[in-house]
């Protein structure tokens, strides 16, 4: 499915190219991803687990894997050469795996709304710990240090959301992968980039909630995506 502006663009290379045009031009690109541009690392897409109705034996069942052997896959690398790249201005995502920063992408570049499984945070400051046994209870602050897993309920961490606000306000290409965005008020902020006049790419297995607004929509594998985009970017970069 494509937007009506697009309505005579139909195959995929022909998607690519129009979305490694728009990239590569943006002033400002910022990536939203969700469960879908993990699964190619082994982890299951988590849509329906984190609901009002949670299943705990499915919740076990999906948080049981071998976390040592769960990867960046090519998806996730291929963001991190956007970054390099320095087309990539901010990272959003949904995401608790680590997988965004155990590819390379910079702490400062990213708003893990859902939080890590790698860190725990204080309370009171905000700062970021990492999870280890030899870790305190207690922040220099004074505040306390607990799991920075947002549970279904709980209100996203205030720095990440304003952050992930912020940045999609300033987007002129917003690039969505793996994600359903039915989760609110995350699912909202491909919303608020379009209101900004942001071009918007979605890249996912299955309709999304705001399929009606995206620009350029892909329904193939996320990495293989991404890759070709990146691809069309470098061919164009080097024969300047």
């Amino acid at each position: 499915m494509v937007s009506k502006n697009t309505d005579c663009i139909n195959s995929f290379q022909e998607r690519i190219t129009l979305a490694a045009e728009w990239i590569k031009k943006s002033k400002y690109l910022v990536v939203f991803t969700g469960a879908g541009i993990s699964t190619e690392s082994g982890l299951p897409d988590y849509r329906g687990i984190w609901s009002s109705e949670i299943n705990k034996d499915a919740l076990y069942n999906a948080l049981s894997v071998d976390w040592k052997k769960v990867k960046p896959n090519d998806a996730h690398v291929a963001l991190v050469k956007l970054q390099e790249l320095n087309i990539l201005k901010f990272l959003i995502s949904q995401n608790i795996d680590n997988l965004h920063l155990a590819s390379g992408i910079r702490d400062e570049l990213i708003a893990e709304l859902h939080g890590n499984l790698t860190l725990a945070r204080c309370q009171q400051c905000g700062k970021k710990h990492a999870k280890t046994w030899d870790r305190p209870n207690m922040c220099y602050c004074g505040g306390h240090i607990t799991s920075f897993i947002i549970k279904f309920g709980d209100d996203l961490p205030k720095e990440e959301l304003d952050k992930s606000l912020n940045h999609s306000k300033l987007a002129d290409v917003f690039l969505m992968v793996g994600s359903s965005l039915i989760t609110q008020p995350a699912g909202s902020l491909p919303r608020i980039a379009k209101r900004n006049k942001a071009k918007l790419i979605f890249v996912n297995r299955g309709e999304t909630a705001l399929d009606r607004l995206a620009d350029l929509r892909f329904n193939e594998n996320a990495s293989k995506v991404l890759n070709e985009i990146i691809k069309k970017i470098v061919k164009k970069e080097k024969s300047q």
